[in-house]
């Protein structure tokens, strides 16, 4: 009996820490650019408008961990509320997000003069940001 217990305090504890990480799956609906539903959640701590070029920094018990992204345009941006969020939203560096993005040597499609091509990511692609609440200290 003390076995099961044992595991399951060990499973439990295995799974909230997942719960708790900043890489993840998209909830679905995003299957364009052969997009593999990766996410990533974070503060942003830089911010490159003229490279079109973001960094998220995440922390949790003391591990720091970091994500590069280049923007594709057009990217969408959501709201906290869920919405398309007007074409003038001004991302800033403390802003927490979670971007959708093309992971870094994937192969994607676009079209160009109604002709597809597949391309690779040449870079981490970020094509959707969500806006989030701040984190609560």
């Amino acid at each position: 009996m003390s076995f099961r217990v044992t595991g399951t305090i060990l499973l439990t504890l295995v799974f909230s820490f997942y719960a708790a990480a900043q890489h993840g799956e998209a909830e679905g609906g995003f299957y364009n650019f052969n997009y593999h539903g990766d996410i990533w959640t974070g503060e942003m701590t830089a911010f490159d408008q003229a490279a079109g070029t973001i960094t998220l920094t995440y922390e949790h018990r003391g591990k720091v961990e970091t994500f590069a992204g280049v923007i594709k345009p057009p990217v969408q941006v959501i709201d906290k509320s869920g919405n398309r969020a007007p074409a003038q939203v001004h991302l800033k560096v403390g802003d927490r997000i979670t971007v959708y993005y093309i992971k870094e040597g994937l192969k994607y499609s676009t079209k160009e003069a109604g002709k597809e091509h597949t391309e690779v990511a040449n870079a981490n692609l970020i094509f959707q940001i969500k806006l989030l609440d701040p984190r609560k200290h």
